[in-house]
């Protein structure tokens, strides 16, 4: 997330009525079908953003770091609402970065 990105949300979660960042207006959380994905491609063209995303790979990113910062793979199952674990395995992408330090946890010394 780049600096002005993480600005806006900081700036909308003082302003919030709801725990959630998509809401309705009474403060339920917005359906997934609200968010088209055609508006979503408008906000990042916008944004000047470089590389497009879809929406649903919001979801790979927070997996991701999600697994990268400690969680595992058991909460994050329940947190995604997958029944079978091997869905939840698709969404855990893990950097080269994090391997290779995650590779040096055993010191054969």
């Amino acid at each position: 997330m780049n600096g002005s990105v993480r600005a806006i949300l900081l700036e909308r979660l003082k302003s919030r009525i709801s725990e959630f960042v998509f809401s309705s207006p009474s403060g339920e959380p917005l359906p997934y079908c609200h968010i088209n994905q055609r508006h979503f491609k408008n906000a990042q063209h916008r944004a000047e953003l470089t590389k497009i995303i879809r929406f649903h790979d919001l979801r790979h990113t927070y997996a991701s770091h999600f697994m990268m910062n400690g969680g595992n793979l058991y909460t994050l199952q329940k947190l995604l609402g997958h029944t079978d674990i091997k869905t939840t395995m698709i969404y855990a992408h893990l950097d080269k970065d994090f391997l290779t330090q995650a590779s040096q946890v055993v010191l054969f010394s």
